[in-house]
């Protein structure tokens, strides 16, 4: 991935010990998805499909007789996981 003034030039291969790098579209760093065009969408896309999947999960289990310690428990687990 080129950011910057060197985004718009084919850049030469970059060798690292004798090996060709990849150079990718977007890559995952520290939790955030980072494109070489710097916009947000995949990113927004995979937090906003992450929360659906949660509240699905919750939104189904709330509608078992479970009481109520143990519906927190869930959330708060689903909570540590992201």
């Amino acid at each position: 991935m080129i950011l910057g003034i060197l985004y718009r030039q084919l850049p030469l291969p970059l060798m690292v010990s004798g090996q060709t790098v990849d150079q990718v579209t977007s890559f995952k760093l520290l939790g955030v998805t980072v494109m070489d065009s710097l916009k947000w969408g995949h990113h927004i896309d995979a937090v906003t499909a992450k929360a659906a999947k949660h509240l699905w999960f919750l939104k189904n289990q709330s509608k078992q007789a479970y009481p109520s310690l143990i519906l927190s428990t869930i959330t708060k687990r689903l909570s540590d996981m992201s």
